[in-house]
């Protein structure tokens, strides 16, 4: 698996859980000089980041940078007491030209009740 750093750890807002307490957390990223650089965010509030981190090298490989999201994510909401209930790989919503250089999967992250 591909190496990472913790950049902000995860830190989910009240505002991002739903009613049933579920919240809908995408971590998404880009490579610069083959290192790629994630953060997860909440799509009703795109603006907001809630934790990031960045990978080792590994150039072109957007799936590698998936995988380390998904090892990030579960250690996180176990850090919190959260549920990762769901993940999908999002990589295939990037154009052929752009693919290699953007990587994003979803989660569903669920509060513990």
């Amino acid at each position: 698996m591909l190496g990472y750093r913790v950049e902000q750890p995860l830190d989910i807002p009240d505002e991002a859980f739903a009613a049933d307490g579920i919240a809908t957390i995408v971590v998404t990223g880009y490579s610069t000089g083959g290192i790629w650089i994630m953060s997860a965010l909440a799509p009703q509030m795109p603006t907001a980041k809630f934790g990031s981190f960045r990978t080792d090298t590994a150039p072109g490989k957007p799936d590698l940078a998936v995988e380390a999201a998904e090892d990030w994510m579960s250690k996180e909401c176990d850090r919190l007491g959260l549920n990762l209930a769901h993940s999908a790989n999002q990589n295939h919503t990037y154009p052929t030209d752009e693919a290699p250089f953007f990587a994003a999967i979803m989660f569903l992250v669920v509060r513990q009740m």
